[in-house]
């Protein structure tokens, strides 16, 4: 589960913040006409990638690094010529302003075909070797999958909401920084495919920069999600600011009102007008709908903010905690001593009457380390199984908190189920209880020896 959290989020995570900003920054320069373009290229973009997908699922025609070279490239010199040509808006009519806006919408679409396509790969990775569909594993890797699109996908509404609220200047700066990083990611990962295949020489110098784009590839995305933050932080003070403004505006018109009758020697109540009240119909400050809009609007522009924020630091926590947690080895208990009597292992009683795990090791007569684990469930019943189940295989049991967890999956097991078949359960053994120990046959551990 946690590693496609992760997977997921390190490969969307520029298309979620690059995007939408990318998008408003079109609409703005081209107006409706270039919005309905971009939202085609994401729309064939979309398709593009959902084909690529079902024929490297099942067919052996997408040779993955030749594509991946193919749309990088398109997306370096689409994303260079709009760089060029669609800086400022008042080209837009113009002819560069033109060929900038397709660069721009071509740049959505390829970006939209490179992320999805590695997105819906993932897909077929859910059922791994012999697992069923229906099984707690899949289910985990599903989750996980959809848990990273979900906060990438309220990270980008809540910087397509900022960025309506960023001036021109601001927008075309976050843009271009935006833009930047991501291009040179993008020129990295060619120039890897190029060093890989021995297509350009290898000096020390270019050895040294693709090295330090591997060991550090999530330092580009930590700086497209501060630049996020940061257009976030300017959108909330242009708000506050348009707020202040609009406030300020209407006291200053209604106290010229107040003004100008005084000099004319009347007051608001011989006029009949209550100033406070309708002496400026269009001023915040005085009409209550006017008001509660501006107060909406920050609102609106609060909270939305506070997503980007809240999703910023979840991806940046999937990067650095969570990444540390799920790689992490688990270390089993040491196995303790086991007895035998005949062709039975002994096992006493106290020593696994605590309600704790047990871990036993027997090595059949092919030099094979059979792990079993016993535990006491109740006052009259033992959880008797091999250290390893149908689905994670011989991964192993620990205990955490008072539970046991499957090493692999990180499923918590109900203890009651231990020692009945079925899903993510230890293997069961046939054991017996009698005169206050529990036996298990020599000839059922050397059958667990295929686990």
């Amino acid at each position: 589960m946690l590693e496609y959290l992760i997977a997921v989020q390190q490969y969307t995570v520029a298309l979620a913040v690059l995007l939408p900003v990318l998008g408003i920054s079109i609409s703005r320069t081209g107006g409706k006409a270039a919005t309905r373009r971009f939202i085609a290229a994401l729309a064939v973009g979309a398709g593009v990638a959902a084909v690529l997908s079902v024929l490297k699922a099942f067919t052996g025609w997408i040779v993955t690094e030749y594509w991946n070279l193919g749309f990088l490239a398109a997306i370096l010199v689409c994303g260079i010529v709009y760089l060029a040509c669609g800086l400022s808006p008042k080209r837009a009519l113009t002819a560069p302003g033109r060929l900038g806006l397709w660069a721009g919408c071509l740049v959505g679409g390829l970006l939209v075909a490179y992320v999805l396509r590695t997105d819906l790969l993932y897909i077929r990775e859910f059922v791994q070797g012999d697992e069923a569909l229906l099984s707690i594993i899949v289910l985990h890797r599903f989750l996980g999958w959809l848990a990273g699109l979900t906060v990438l996908g309220l990270c980008a509404a809540g910087i397509a909401v900022v960025a309506r609220r960023l001036s021109s200047s601001q927008l075309r700066a976050t843009r271009l920084a935006m833009l930047a990083v991501y291009l040179l990611t993008a020129l990295l990962a060619c120039v890897q495919i190029f060093y890989t295949h021995n297509w350009i020489p290898h000096p020390a110098w270019l050895r040294a920069v693709l090295q330090f784009a591997n060991n550090y590839g999530d330092l580009f995305s930590y700086v497209l999600l501060a630049l996020a933050l940061i257009a976030a932080a300017l959108a909330l003070r242009n708000a506050w600011r348009e707020r202040k403004k609009a406030y300020a505006g209407g006291v200053t018109r209604a106290a010229d009102r107040v003004a100008s009758l005084a000099d004319a020697g009347t007051g608001a109540e011989e006029h009949g007008t209550p100033v406070a009240a309708g002496s400026d119909a269009h001023s915040p400050a005085f009409n209550p709908a006017l008001r509660r809009k501006a107060r909406a609007t920050w609102r609106t522009l609060r909270r939305w903010s506070t997503v980007v924020a809240c999703c910023c630091l979840a991806v940046v926590l999937s990067f650095t905690v969570v990444r540390a947690y799920s790689v992490q080895e688990v270390e089993l208990t040491p196995a303790e001593p086991l007895a035998y009597a005949g062709t039975e292992a002994v096992i006493p009683l106290d020593l696994v009457s605590d309600g704790h795990l047990h871990r036993f090791i027997h090595v059949s007569e092919g030099n094979v380390e059979v792990r079993f684990i016993v535990i006491k469930k109740s006052e009259a019943a033992y959880g008797v199984g091999l250290d390893a189940c149908n689905i994670c295989g011989a991964t192993g049991y620990y205990e955490r908190d008072d539970e046991v967890v499957c090493k692999m999956c990180d499923v918590v097991m109900n203890k009651q189920t231990i020692g009945f078949p079925g899903g993510c359960n230890p293997i069961p053994l046939e054991f017996s209880i009698d005169e206050g120990a529990l036996s298990i046959a020599v000839e059922t551990l050397e059958a667990g020896a295929v686990y």
